[in-house]
């Protein structure tokens, strides 16, 4: 049905052309452009009031007339219209109040564009958004508003966060819904209207970004209260249409100024970069993998944590059954497990978040420290009882993490993407006959080339393995193998600064006849290339030299290194596992033939890593695992699909935020090492310019470092590599640097990551001063050194 003609005249008579869009119009496509493509709604007209008074005249005719209208607020608008779509964009106003810690916000603009506002105007705060970025904010709220912070501080619609909102109504008046009680009650769920509960009960298609009404999906509770703000309306349906309104702006809570453990974490992606609507057909409801990969979190995920929190804030929630006690819930003690009768899901689940909410360590009352790096929500996932189990400790108290060169914590939004693979998309990657395999198939080559695009390589050259492990083993021992059946080339070069695993894999080789050369450093942990140059023979298969340091941190000239590699026509490998995702990578600059990855060091999943091998000029190697000839012959075993999904979505998130990622932490280690090098007989291990600043190794002269871990318990930290902490021997890498034993013994490693604040820096600052003074003071020689003996001079005897 075409919009009638006095239509037209009627709306020109109170907007001007540059208010209305036509479809001839340049801006038409930018105007509809819906990134979900599920419905694609083409209105006749799109109307973009720039004016208060425009913007009453419109809603007021619209409200009278016949036609068939919807409002976006700024964000998807999944459901639109036939005739005239009212867009709210021009209303993008923002106000921070600092003393209040309120925010004012138009309704007219996206998540993301608001996060980006509160980045620049409020540093260190945040405001409960939603967790798509490209999600408008009128919209979603009516859908209840869940946060990466829900966990923390609920919903976005719960009163209080929403505080207040500024409406027209449908006559055109403008007023504060705080005025009305049972209309801000409406706005803020009340009986369970709009949203995430209704959706998931009746299953229609409402408008989660719109804040006009659907007539037909609608609460009865909800009319009947809205009914009493309408006193005009008798019949549930007439109230249900005089109850149509548009949400002007909203006056909010917003919470701060510690909040940039988790700023990140709220995509930010450009709302104008979001898929045009020619690119998802109308059968992308067939392709999850693109909705649930590449644009959101999992939209499952959030309905699976949406009902149940939306019901708790209603009404008690009524007990589930035993088979969504099976979805929801894992017993860590089976013996004090609940029965299916008397079963809460609600209360399970805040149950499980609980570890997650408190703050973290055992520590003085009367100081303020921060949560755990993760907040609870944000880890949430149907496996409650698994993640309860597996992170309690102590009752609940959590250490602060400081042990990132161990591991990372998986970034929620890597575990976003890799849920689905876990459930309904299982099937066998290399299965080429059916839909389940294509499925998988295509999810993981498109991890294999976000992989291959934070190193700067081809997605063929990128190899699938087990770890960093496993990708140093095969690119050392498959050279060595390939090249010593010739018996031509059995020399190999390497460091005496390497991770266990290079050196242990040089050593299984010399059993087997090769000839390693251990190249040592100098007291700044770097090698001398110089010896690097003469050390090379025509006889040299490979060069293998790690990027950044796992104990110390220092980065290796690895650039140089690649050059004359090449220039000697040697193969260099490089075991970069704690360099991916943290330092600009580029493989062909660097000239590295083979580089390995670990998925755990750069906020993925364990047990899943990368190995690159160059193809152009090819890099010949032996596979160490034979079976099926997957990844290409080089690497044998079923891919793990969620594995591989895992790794792909964090190296796709550590290219994006690798900028914003470094000066974050570079700013949290100077912080970190000026506290500490302030402190007398402190000193740092590596170079303090060619150095990655996450890791921090320093010793403390005069204590012994494990005492020194043990006082420190409310801290994870580690003297040395997590692959030889189980020794007591001094680390090889800080002897290598010419460090004494007792120098070495008294070493601690301090990673800082993605998730560390400023407060987490602070108090262990504050803790380190208090338990080094405090263990100095139980040693004999301290109380020499206060005397000023030069402990060099005494002569010790054994008795």
């Amino acid at each position: 049905m075409a919009l009638p003609s006095e239509g037209r005249t009627t709306i020109r008579s109170f907007l001007t052309d540059e208010e209305i869009i036509e479809p001839t119009s340049d801006r038409y496509a930018s105007a509809t452009d819906f990134w979900t493509a599920y419905k694609n709604p083409k209105p006749q007209l799109v109307l973009r009031p720039k004016s208060l008074p425009a913007l009453q005249k419109t809603v007021q005719y619209l409200c009278a007339s016949d036609l068939d209208f919807s409002v976006r607020s700024g964000g998807n608008n999944t459901s639109g219209a036939k005739h005239v779509q009212l867009s709210m964009s021009a209303f993008d106003s923002f106000e921070f109040d600092q003393d209040s810690e309120t925010v004012t916000i138009g309704a007219g603009q996206t998540w993301g564009e608001v996060d980006r506002k509160v980045e620049e105007a409020a540093p260190g705060y945040t405001v409960l958004s939603t967790r798509v970025p490209f999600v408008g904010v009128a919209g979603s709220l009516l859908l209840g508003g869940m946060s990466w912070f829900s966990g923390e501080h609920g919903l976005c619609s719960d009163p209080h966060n929403l505080l207040d909102a500024h409406v027209v109504l449908p006559d055109g008046r403008m007023l504060w819904a705080s005025t009305e009680p049972d209309l801000l009650w409406a706005l803020r769920g009340g009986g369970g209207n709009f949203g995430a509960s209704l959706r998931s009960l009746a299953g229609n298609t409402i408008m989660l970004s719109s804040p006009l009404v659907d007539t037909s999906s609608i609460d009865p509770d909800f009319v009947v209260r809205i009914a009493k703000f309408y006193e005009q309306a008798v019949e549930a349906n007439k109230a249900l249409g005089s109850g149509t309104l548009v949400v002007l702006e909203v006056l909010g809570k917003i919470f701060g100024p510690n909040y940039e453990r988790l700023r990140h974490i709220k995509t930010k992606y450009d709302p104008k970069a979001s898929p045009q609507t020619g690119q998802l057909n109308n059968h992308a409801a067939s392709l999850p993998s693109i909705t649930m990969s590449n644009l959101a979190p999992s939209a499952f995920r959030q309905a699976l944590r949406a009902y149940p929190r939306r019901c708790a804030s209603i009404r008690p929630a009524a007990p589930r059954t035993a088979a969504a006690r099976r979805c929801y819930t894992s017993e860590s003690k089976p013996a004090r497990a609940q029965s299916s009768v008397d079963l809460d899901v609600d209360v399970a689940i805040k149950t499980g978040q609980r570890p997650f909410a408190e703050q973290t360590g055992i520590r003085p009352h009367n100081v303020t420290v921060p949560g755990t790096a993760v907040d609870s929500d944000a880890m949430m996932g149907p496996s409650t009882g698994i993640l309860k189990q597996a992170t309690v400790l102590d009752q609940g108290n959590r250490p602060i993490y400081l042990d990132m060169q161990a591991t990372t914590p998986t970034d929620p939004r890597v575990l976003d993407a890799m849920l689905p693979f876990l459930t309904g998309l299982y099937g066998n990657p290399h299965s080429r006959t059916h839909a389940y395999g294509w499925e998988t198939e295509k999810a993981t080559e498109q991890a294999r080339e976000h992989v291959a695009k934070l190193i700067g390589a081809d997605p063929k050259e990128i190899i699938f393995t087990s770890g960093a492990t496993e990708s140093n083993n095969m690119s050392i021992k498959g050279v060595a193998k390939f090249f010593g059946r010739s018996g031509k080339k059995k020399h190999i070069i390497t460091s005496q600064t390497e991770h266990k695993c290079v050196l242990d894999s040089c050593r299984h080789l010399q059993d087997e006849g090769f000839e390693v050369t251990y190249l040592p450093v100098r007291s700044n942990g770097l090698i001398d290339l110089k010896d690097l140059e003469a050390a090379i023979r025509p006889e040299t298969a490979l060069v293998s030299i790690m990027t950044v340091n796992n104990e110390i941190g220092v980065i290796q000239p690895v650039k140089e290194i690649g050059a004359l590699c090449r220039s000697k026509r040697v193969f260099f490998h490089t075991d970069a596992a704690q360099a991916v995702g943290k330092i600009p990578i580029d493989v062909n600059e660097w000239n590295v033939d083979l580089l390995s990855i670990s998925g755990h060091k750069i906020y993925g999943p364990k047990g899943i890593g990368a190995c690159y091998v160059r193809r152009r000029p090819r890099v010949r190697i032996d596979p160490i695992i034979t079976g099926g000839g997957q990844e290409r012959g080089l690497r044998s075993g079923t891919l793990a699909p969620h594995l591989a999904v895992g790794i792909g979505e964090a190296c796709r998130i550590a290219k994006e935020e690798m900028e914003y990622d470094a000066k974050r932490i570079k700013a949290l280690s100077k912080r970190l090492l000026d506290g500490l090098l302030s402190m007398e007989h402190t000193s740092l291990n590596g170079d303090p310019e060619k150095h990655y600043p996450g890791c921090v190794n320093v010793s403390f002269a005069y204590v012994e470092g494990e005492s020194l871990l043990m006082a420190l318990k409310d801290i994870a930290l580690s003297s040395g590599s997590a692959c030889t902490s189980a020794s007591l021997e001094p680390s090889y890498v800080l002897r290598a640097l010419g460090n004494s034993d007792e120098s070495a013994h008294s070493s601690i490693r301090f990673g800082i990551g993605r998730f560390t604040t400023e407060s987490e820096i602070d108090y262990v600052l504050k803790a380190v001063r208090e338990r080094v003074s405090f263990l100095r003071e139980l040693s004999p020689l301290w109380e020499l050194v206060q005397e000023g003996v030069d402990l060099n001079t005494i002569e010790w005897s054994q008795h």
